[in-house]
């Protein structure tokens, strides 16, 4: 009865841990329209915890390093999840009082038209 308990404190305990990490990530949408990419943050957090950037647009996916994250210790590139519709990436050595900018880089889903879309210049809000 009471290693159940205990049992039952520890999984309560690693399930708000990792809602609590979960919640932390920045979350992104990216979209395109008319050959234009747009990318609206939908949660704050911080890019020490990571980001999540989610393509929401049919007919495009996140190239293989859909990310480019420059800061002060330079380009971190972020591997796209092996669908392509997403990518998660965490920023190493993640200062708040500097200043950060992403690159967001897309294909089309029809390679035979090969034509990389243009990326927009994005830069992270430390809030």
């Amino acid at each position: 009865m009471i290693k159940r308990f205990w049992l039952r404190l520890l999984w309560a305990l690693a399930l708000g841990v990792l809602a609590q990490q979960a919640s932390a990530q920045v979350q992104y949408e990216v979209s395109v329209d008319g050959g234009r990419v747009t990318v609206n943050q939908v949660s704050k957090g911080s890019l020490a915890d990571g980001g999540v950037w989610t393509l929401v647009t049919p007919g495009y996916r996140f190239a293989r390093m859909g990310v480019a994250i420059t800061g002060p210790q330079g380009t971190q590139l972020c591997a796209a999840a092996s669908s392509r519709d997403s990518v998660s990436c965490r920023v190493k050595g993640y200062d708040s009082s500097q200043r950060y900018s992403f690159k967001v880089n897309l294909e089309l889903v029809d390679t035979s038209l090969a034509a990389p879309v243009p990326a927009p210049d994005v830069w992270l809000q430390n809030e």
